[in-house]
């Protein structure tokens, strides 16, 4: 997996926002709950979480 990756809930909602690099998270990644709010945001280099 490569480049930023949408993952959606059953309901078809967006879910997180994340980004790929050899298959491995890296840069950014954020998360939202089921009202749209930012839960979460992230950031990775190589499946190493950086910041949050």
């Amino acid at each position: 997996m490569d480049g930023e990756w949408k993952f959606f809930r059953e309901t078809e909602q967006l879910c997180k926002i994340g980004n790929f690099k050899n298959g491995k998270k890296n840069w950014s990644w954020i998360r939202y709950d089921k009202y749209d709010t930012i839960d979460y945001h992230e950031y990775f280099d190589n499946d190493k979480i950086i910041q949050k």
